[in-house]
């Protein structure tokens, strides 16, 4: 395995591992805050759900993000594969005019 491939599976681990405890600290400060809030339970309430819709706003723009990385890289593997197969084929096309020629 190239140390290129290597990368790629380390990368996208972590992104996955970042996202995951990102979120597992959300869900631990929600309850600590619901627990510890010296807030009516209505205001509470009023609070968490703003916190909540900013949150989404925040993970749909994440996702939104790492959607146009995702293309990006896409987009990019696709142009290099095309590339290197057009060599293989010229490659191909030379050997066999060179075998046609001896």
């Amino acid at each position: 395995m190239s140390e290129e491939q290597e990368g790629r599976q380390t990368t996208g681990g972590d992104g996955k591992k970042f996202f995951l405890v990102g979120l597992l600290g959300a869900a631990v400060g929600a309850i600590t805050a619901m627990l510890l809030t010296p807030w009516r339970g209505s205001e509470a309430r009023e609070k968490l759900k703003e916190g909540a819709q900013k949150a989404g706003a925040a993970a749909k723009e994440g996702a939104i993000k790492a959607s146009s990385a995702a293309k990006e890289r896409a987009a990019k593997a696709g142009k290099a594969v095309k590339e290197k197969a057009g060599e293989v084929a010229r490659r191909a096309k030379r050997g066999e005019t060179e075998k046609k020629n001896t």
